[in-house]
């Protein structure tokens, strides 16, 4: 790493140790001021390597922003590389040209790919990739003005007159929430977070997708899809070469706090205590099911709706259709086939709602043993569990019980009676070859379904 004269000096000095020293420090020196001005030249050309492909990265953005012009008005404050290889635009407004839904800021904007010279290398014309096999697109501190947009605001009206005219409202007078409800609600801007991704496999032809929204104080949403058979990600080619089949779709929802805002907002719109809202809620005829859900609920999927109103946590919804099932053949089984041919499974609470029933009847449900009129609302009596004192067991031979331990654990079948301190059930799943047994002592609380 020395010159030649540092060397030949040092060779001369060799047999004079004082000088030998010093011609070592001024080659040391020397070799040290080289290394710096190397670093220095290497870091000022990574530094115009960088903003030489930023400046590029800003070209091809304020192109794609030309292109959408006559339709949306869109400002960014700028674009810029991270160490990761990740291109970061910050400060993105929006403006729809077409409708007056006024200014969409999204405060930072992040792609990030799997080759972390994805970006540098399609900024520099070297890259003839049209699309990654994997990619992720984070949003960060993203206002649609959702509760603030008169436009929005204005079809919610809108709504809600079309939806009243066949449907009485849930909440009140109304049954979509406007900005002012949120408000009302105590809630401020809604400012959420999203993180969109998706992995190929060229091997396997398989793409995963996945989406997650973070609300604060509202709650976090997480859908994953998982598709088969997609032969090429190349645009040109997609449609056509590919015959997809779905594999998975996931659906997860994890309340923080909007659930109990509404439930306690709704009930004093409807001057109900909340748990007479819950039970109006929950025993809605099937034509008010069918206009806000789609179909209707059998009694196992309302008792679970119901413990999520008074108790929010998780919902998870999964579908995992076999590969050798075809959508079109939906058709020709009735909807409460639909549940296994999709092999459709949902937890409330990490609990399992079995057997997982609905309809398309608009009729009230089968299953509905008795009907009142609350507020002029079709309303049917929707069974449940109901906590029990132990000592009135006696008096529910028959009935399904569940019975939870003082260590947490829950048992559940049909009550038998209470021998020899033991509360005794029939379980549901073997009938009367197998009985399950409590221990009264170890029984903290014990529910019945009626």
């Amino acid at each position: 790493m020395f010159d030649i004269s540092c060397i030949a000096a040092m060779t001369e000095s060799a047999y004079n140790g004082r000088r030998f020293k010093a011609v070592v420090r001024v080659c040391m020196f020397t070799f040290i001021k080289k290394l710096l001005l190397l670093a220095a030249l290497l870091l000022v050309a990574a530094v115009a390597a960088k903003l030489f492909v930023e400046f590029k990265l800003q070209q091809q953005l304020d192109g794609h922003i030309a292109a959408v012009n006559p339709i949306a008005s869109i400002h960014y404050e700028r674009i810029y590389l991270d160490l990761e290889g990740g291109v970061n635009i910050d400060g993105l407004d929006v403006s729809p040209l077409l409708l007056d839904a006024g200014v969409n800021r999204i405060a930072t904007i992040r792609l990030s790919a799997e080759n972390k010279w994805l970006f540098v290398l399609a900024a520099l014309g070297l890259s003839n990739v049209a699309t990654p096999n994997a990619l992720s697109v984070e949003l960060t501190g993203v206002d649609l003005g959702l509760i603030s947009s008169a436009y929005l605001d204005d079809h919610i009206a809108s709504a809600n007159a079309s939806f009243s005219e066949n449907v009485e409202p849930s909440c009140g007078g109304v049954q979509f929430l406007s900005g002012d409800d949120f408000r009302a609600m105590g809630y401020g801007p809604l400012i959420f977070d999203a993180n969109i991704n998706y992995g190929y496999s060229s091997v396997r032809k398989v793409l995963d997708l996945n989406l997650e929204l973070v609300v604060p104080e509202l709650a976090i949403a997480r859908v994953k899809a998982v598709v088969a058979g997609v032969a090429s990600l190349n645009p040109s080619s997609l449609l056509v070469a590919t015959k997809p089949s779905l594999q998975l779709i996931e659906l997860d929802y994890t309340d923080s706090g909007y659930i109990r805002r509404v439930g306690r907002y709704c009930s004093d719109m409807m001057n109900l205590p909340v748990e007479a809202f819950v039970h109006r809620e929950v025993g809605r005829d099937g034509n008010y099911y069918m206009a806000t859900w789609g179909v209707n609920p059998g009694i196992s999927v309302r008792e679970a709706y119901r413990e999520f109103l008074l108790d929010p946590g998780s919902i998870n919804f999964a579908a995992y259709p076999s590969e050798a099932f075809s959508y079109e053949q939906l058709s020709l089984y009735a909807p409460e086939d639909w549940a296994d041919l999709l092999k459709l499974s949902l937890l409330v609470n990490d609990h399992a709602v079995i057997p997982l029933e609905f309809s398309f009847d608009r009729s009230a449900p089968a299953f509905a043993s008795d009907a009142s009129s609350v507020e002029g609302a079709d309303v049917v009596h929707v069974p449940r569990f109901v906590g029990v004192k132990k000592r009135e067991l006696a008096a529910y031979v028959g009935y399904k019980v569940r019975v939870y331990s003082v260590s947490g654990r829950m048992r559940q079948g049909f009550f038998k009676g209470v021998r020899k301190g033991n509360i005794e059930m029939i379980s549901e799943k073997y009938g009367d070859s197998m009985v399950v047994s409590v221990s009264l002592l170890s029984a903290e609380t014990v529910e019945v379904y009626k």
